[in-house]
């Protein structure tokens, strides 16, 4: 059993590191994010030089692409980290109850991921904003939708600069504002659904291997 423990625990280590490295990917994404409308929204002049408003929206899409990307890997990590948890748990308990939801994980030795991790923020039902932080990611999407919404704005008559020969049923603008609003809602809505969806999934598998590892 000991010799069991020493291995999960190795992979554990290993697991955890990986996360973090993850997470580190995922704060530089939103550094990046931040620069961007800090150099945008407080430059000096509109028609500065070196910035160009009209392609933010498109970065700000690709980069919450990668952020998604990123959170799928941790979401997937973290599941493993969870049955390894689970797993370690059941060896030093010797609990003998089946199913991996059918004990209270609040007895067992490692709890982070196991119960911490969601506890108050409900993403493995994908309920964020039924949470404790409620008020904190409300606050923190008006602003963003405020910030967006100016770039968009400036992005527009940046927009009304420019010519499109070739396509004269649609005006550059309108163009930019439809393109610009169609990929950003995307790209939240497909951060919020990978979220959701790998979740649901890696919490499935953790339930078939404990029926597995419990034959």
């Amino acid at each position: 059993m000991d010799e069991q423990v020493e291995i999960l625990m190795k992979e554990y280590d290993v697991m955890r590191n990986e996360i973090r490295l993850y997470i580190n990917k995922y704060y530089i994404a939103m550094t990046v994010i931040l620069g961007i409308f800090t150099a945008g929204i407080f430059k000096t002049s509109q028609g500065e030089s070196g910035f160009k408003f009209i392609w933010v929206p498109y970065i700000i899409a690709a980069i919450i692409g990668y952020m998604t990307l990123v959170s799928f890997f941790i979401n997937k990590t973290a599941g493993y980290v969870r049955h390894i948890e689970w797993r370690i748990n059941k060896i030093q308990s010797k609990e003998t109850d089946e199913g991996q939801g059918t004990e209270d994980v609040r007895q067992g030795l490692l709890l982070w991921e196991s119960f911490y991790a969601d506890y108050g923020m409900n993403r493995d039902s994908g309920r964020q904003f039924a949470s404790l932080f409620t008020w904190a990611l409300a606050a923190f999407g008006l602003v963003s939708v405020a910030m967006m919404s100016l770039v968009i704005a400036f992005g527009y008559e940046e927009a009304k600069r420019l010519d499109f020969a070739r396509f004269s049923w649609i005006s550059p603008e309108r163009l930019f504002l439809f393109s610009s609003i169609i990929f950003l809602t995307f790209s939240i809505y497909a951060y919020w659904r990978v979220n959701t969806k790998v979740r649901e999934e890696v919490r499935k598998l953790n339930k078939e291997l404990a029926a597995l590892y419990q034959k």
